[in-house]
């Protein structure tokens, strides 16, 4: 289990953390915004501390960095979403 994973259970995710995880995992802001279905101003938001960043994104976010999802499902995935709602 990653450092990152273990902090992740006791205390919420920071806005150091994501820029960390984003970086490692070569994701921009605006992917990220994609893949989670929100306003790239929002992951902004998130990386300024103006906004807690939601669990199910700091989860998601361990679950990529600790390789129990890949990237490319992950966008295969959100590409396949977003064709069904055209």
């Amino acid at each position: 289990m990653s450092s990152f994973l273990i902090k992740l259970e006791r205390e919420k995710m920071t806005p150091d953390d994501l820029e960390i995880v984003l970086y490692r995992l070569a994701v921009s802001k605006t992917d990220l915004a994609t893949i989670v279905g929100v306003t790239p101003r929002q992951v902004n938001s998130w990386c300024r501390g103006v906004h807690p960043i939601p669990r199910s994104v700091a989860i998601l976010l361990a679950a990529l960095d600790n390789q129990k999802l890949s990237i490319e499902w992950v966008v295969d995935f959100v590409e396949a979403e977003i064709k069904k709602e055209m």
